[in-house]
């Protein structure tokens, strides 16, 4: 609708008014919901991190793209910093943000010296990219088990915040689902956050073939998820971000969950990134053709 109002479609006058001031509302936000626009994209393995498929993904109409900096896999620091710099003035000339995703071995976290080598590392991230014109979402950690997590993701965040208070915080419970979302709450003193998870919650579906939908795993009680990911962005003013959600591309019912899913976050207003494009054929959505076009009309919208 708010496209419509844009070129002026609807022509009278009061409707046209009225149907304004609400879309006015959705953009600007209220007191409950913040002023950020819904964004939608994919993630890219380091692998697929390169101009052309950022292009790609923005010409599809997506406006993110989420990248897994694999610290697990390459240590380098150095390595980390400009391949995300490079990443980032593509999608700043494009529009787009880039949310950058620290995955780290498990075992980082065990020792204080491996926490404050992760606080110093994202404190370089943020004096890197400081003063970059474009978006950009720190995404503190990826499905991070430690029990100790809060309290580093909240010194990594005061780390970012002291360089660069323009750019958002991505901040997300421990594990792989959404089933924190009922009790999730921010960190303290921190601004510009935004409340991430991934739907991983339905693993016997995503990656173990039970038909969508099936007993237990409706669009329904999909929707009821979803919903509690929304109420924790109403609860606490914030916005609300699905990092990561998948199916097997070669699942039978790949194109219908990947239809519901966007579609309810969408009528959420969930910002969302798909895991993941061509970064390995059982995710690569473009070798089923009924379910890469459910997400190219997804990003076409």
């Amino acid at each position: 609708m708010a496209l419509l109002l844009l070129f002026g479609v609807i022509r009278r006058p009061r409707i046209s008014a009225l149907l304004t001031g609400i879309a006015a509302l959705v953009i600007i936000g209220t007191a409950s919901t913040p002023a950020i626009a819904q964004r939608q994209g994919f993630n890219l393995g380091p692998s697929e991190l390169t101009p052309q498929q950022v292009n790609l993904i923005a010409d599809a109409g997506g406006d993110m793209v989420r990248f897994p900096c694999h610290f697990w896999n390459n240590p380098d620091l150095g390595y980390w910093l400009n391949l995300a710099d490079a990443t980032q003035q593509v999608c700043e000339r494009r529009g787009m943000v880039l949310v950058i995703a620290f995955q780290m071995r498990a075992d980082v976290f065990d020792t204080r010296l491996g926490q404050d080598e992760f606080v110093k590392a994202w404190q370089k991230f943020a004096q890197r990219f400081s003063g970059r014109q474009g978006r950009i979402w720190y995404e503190l950690g990826n499905e991070i088990t430690h029990p100790a997590w809060r309290d580093i993701a909240l010194r990594a965040a005061q780390a970012i915040q002291g360089p660069d208070k323009r750019h958002n915080i991505a901040f997300s419970p421990r594990g792989t689902t959404t089933d924190p979302a009922a009790t999730f709450t921010p960190l303290p003193g921190i601004t510009n956050q935004i409340l991430t998870f991934h739907y991983y919650d339905w693993w016997n579906v995503q990656y173990g073939g039970v038909p969508y939908p099936s007993t237990g795993r409706t669009r329904d009680i999909l929707r009821q998820r979803l919903q509690r990911v929304a109420d924790a962005g109403r609860r606490h003013g914030l916005p609300v971000y699905i990092s990561e959600v998948a199916i097997l591309q070669y699942h039978q019912n790949a194109p219908r969950f990947l239809r519901d899913f966007t579609s309810i976050c969408d009528e959420f207003g969930i910002n969302l990134t798909v895991h993941a494009y061509r970064e390995w054929e059982g995710w690569n959505y473009e070798l089923n053709p009924a379910a890469w076009s459910v997400l190219k009309a997804w990003l076409a919208r």
